[in-house]
């Protein structure tokens, strides 16, 4: 009898610790599959933030290029603009000389005349 009890016992306690093995077995598939999920969230998470992060870089390269750009189109209306002055200096300069050349021979003129109607 004594021994057919220990074996009862004996049985009973191992139906107990394959009990609790199946439910510590079950909770670490649970958990697995968590960490699982977890970690492919966050894989997600990371994709999204480098596509976001590489669609800002696009944008802002983008918008450094447009002021590039603008900026050089602004430096040709600049250039252009000082070629146009510069010509005109030159046409004022044609026209001051000119004038000065005109200038001398109506006073030339002026000279000879008077002296033809005093002579």
């Amino acid at each position: 009898g004594r021994r057919a009890a220990l074996e009862a016992v004996l049985v009973e306690r191992e139906r107990e610790m394959e009990a609790r093995l199946a439910v510590l077995s079950s909770r670490r598939a649970a958990l697995e599959q968590q960490v699982g999920e977890t970690r492919a969230a966050g894989e997600r998470e990371v994709l999204l933030l480098e596509e976001s992060f590489a669609a800002r870089r696009l944008e802002r390269d983008e918008e450094a290029q447009r002021l590039e750009e603008s900026i050089a189109a602004r430096q040709r209306q600049v250039g252009a603009l000082e070629v146009e002055e510069q010509s005109r200096r030159q046409e004022l300069r044609e026209t001051e000389a000119e004038a000065v050349e005109r200038e001398a021979v109506l006073s030339t003129s002026l000279a000879n005349l008077d002296r033809s109607l005093q002579g």
